[in-house]
């Protein structure tokens, strides 16, 4: 079973002072979701990280990488990575890109017979748009500050309660996602 997710942020100190994320620190934010990730994904299954999943500077801190990879090991699931702009630096890291089964700048995969177009970022127009495919996105953490669009949602972790969401789960409208409805 495939899920999704982005804009994970962990070991980002400064996630929490521009969301509404109500932890004390990011370990208590990071605990909270590796315990209702592992709760939820099962070995077995796909998660597809759009993009920003880390501190942006991991990659000048040995120590928070060693955490992060340990981190991301304690993860359930296959973890596919759409690449965010917080991802751009730290995937010059082998110990972050090893995180990963495979890692995409975008991508179009079917789930359950739903055409689905991957990309860390909201984007206007998308292949399949006309036909029905479905694009998920992160980069903007629910704010709203783009046009809603029939078909585009946001799967960023500040609209899914912190955790990885099922197609069935983005469909049934249950979370707060851009329906454009």
């Amino acid at each position: 079973m495939n899920f999704y997710i982005g804009c994970t942020h962990f070991f980002d100190d400064g996630i929490l002072r521009v969301t509404e994320r109500n932890f004390p620190n990011t370990k208590e934010m990071n605990n909270f979701i590796r315990e209702k990730w592992n709760q939820k994904i099962r070995k077995t299954n796909t998660v597809y990280l759009l993009g920003d999943v880390g501190w942006v500077w991991l990659n000048k801190d040995r120590e928070r990488m060693e955490q992060f990879v340990e981190y991301m090991a304690s993860l359930n699931g296959r973890k596919i990575l759409i690449i965010g702009n917080h991802d751009v630096y730290n995937l010059k890291i082998w110990e972050f890109r090893h995180c990963f089964s495979d890692i995409y700048h975008r991508l179009e995969i079917r789930d359950h017979g739903t055409k689905l177009f991957l990309d860390h970022y909201p984007v206007e127009d998308w292949n399949g748009l006309h036909t029905g495919e479905l694009h998920l996105h992160a980069h903007t953490h629910g704010k709203g500050n783009i046009r809603k669009m029939p078909g585009r949602y946001d799967v960023s972790a500040d609209c899914t309660r912190l955790v990885p969401v099922s197609l069935k789960e983005i469909l049934d409208d249950s979370l707060k996602v851009e329906t454009g409805k």
